[in-house]
């Protein structure tokens, strides 16, 4: 495996991406309108706790959607192609690079315009977006090796979102308490933990797909 191609994937990836704005624009559109139905819901306010709530559902259902379409976009002969180049972790690894830069864009721009539409109550906004980058990382490694088993079993969508659920499970947990804590403007030390468990969660993840996918791509 070397590094050099892990982001000579990631190129690919975001070549590709520029080639079909639409798809880019869908997700965003997607975001910015459950924003607005919940500001027209909520229009006498929201407590934060149902705020927290929201943005990470709101997280969870664009960053499943847009993951499980960066590999299951692909075609055979694309499939084919990265198969004979590409080394099972430097195509692994590339995946998850990608996502988790949709990750962190979906999370920017779910924060930004829930923020917009209905009054922001964070009161540690940096410990809130360190905690969504962290649980950001999470998912992304969990939804591309999903993804990448879904894409492999040509299970499309219905089997990606079917298998991450209960691996996101622990992943969601531990982020909205963390993001939850940092809302209240708790002191930083009361989130450690969940950062603690978060980064645990993230080299478990890495370490399953390292010895796991490439099993998966052989197949």
């Amino acid at each position: 495996m070397k590094p050099g191609r892990v982001l000579t994937l990631f190129k690919l990836e975001w070549q590709s991406e520029m080639r079909r704005p639409q798809a880019m624009g869908a997700l965003l559109l997607y975001v910015f309108a459950t924003c607005f139905v919940a500001f027209m819901a909520f229009k006498t306010g929201i407590q934060p706790p149902a705020w927290n709530a929201l943005f990470w559902v709101i997280v969870l259902f664009a960053a499943t959607y847009a993951s499980s379409r960066a590999v299951g976009a692909e075609s055979k002969g694309s499939r084919l192609y990265h198969y004979f180049i590409f080394h099972p972790l430097e195509y692994f690894f590339g995946k998850m690079c990608w996502n988790l830069l949709l990750m962190i864009q979906i999370s920017a721009v779910t924060f930004l315009f829930l923020g917009l539409f209905i009054k922001n109550p964070v009161q540690d906004v940096p410990l809130f977006l360190l905690i969504t980058f962290a649980g950001s990382a999470c998912m992304a490694a969990s939804l591309s090796l999903v993804n990448c088993i879904a894409a492999r079993a040509s299970g499309g969508f219905a089997l990606s979102a079917l298998l991450a659920f209960p691996v996101l499970i622990p992943v969601l947990t531990v982020s909205v308490k963390g993001s939850k804590n940092a809302m209240d403007g708790l002191d930083t030390s009361l989130v450690y933990p969940q950062l603690a468990v978060l980064l645990l969660l993230f080299v478990a993840i890495n370490a399953l797909s390292v010895l796991l996918f490439p099993f998966v791509w052989k197949d």
